[in-house]
């Protein structure tokens, strides 16, 4: 499930994101996963680019039990990264990606870096007034690079919902 809120203007784009998975089925031993994020991302039109400096907290939880099959079983950790957002494709089509470093690997003795990203592609399917219905297929990820071992996990996703009130 995900929200955000725009806010574009000819100098200064503004986004505030926040979003939250859980995994429903894992396959096999692996542990159930939840995810909650917020961000806010940053940037000028004047580029041509639609780079943003995003910045953040996030939280990334396993639900092992006894022995369960992963290194770290929660992450909570600012982040900072860059963005590109809402770069289009056609009138109905957009890309946004993101790469965030998360802060807390800095700090913890475990850990030698730890990052997050997102991938995702709104595909707009019907546009009445202010209102369009989009579902976008995405994959969204973490990489925690550690002395105990390397830990990544890809979780796919599609959503679906409506934007009101597009700039476009």
């Amino acid at each position: 499930a995900g929200a955000e809120l725009v806010f574009n203007h000819p100098y200064v784009y503004a986004a505030l994101r926040v979003a939250a998975g859980l995994t429903i089925a894992p396959f096999a031993d692996a542990d159930p996963y939840r995810d909650l994020s917020a961000r806010l991302s940053v940037g000028t039109p004047l580029i041509k680019v639609p780079l943003r400096f995003a910045a953040g907290i996030y939280n990334l939880t396993f639900d092992s039990g006894d022995g369960g099959t992963v290194l770290f079983r929660e992450i909570t950790s600012p982040a900072v990264g860059f963005t590109l957002e809402d770069v289009r494709v056609t009138d109905m089509i957009d890309v946004s990606a993101g790469f965030l470093w998360l802060t807390a690997s800095a700090q913890d003795d475990e850990m030698d870096a730890a990052f997050t990203g997102d991938l995702a592609v709104r595909i707009k399917l019907i546009e009445r007034g202010k209102f369009r219905i989009f579902v976008a297929p995405a994959v969204s990820g973490s990489l925690v690079v550690s002395g105990l071992g390397n830990e990544w996990n890809l979780c796919p996703a599609i959503y679906a919902g409506v934007i009101y009130n597009e700039y476009k």
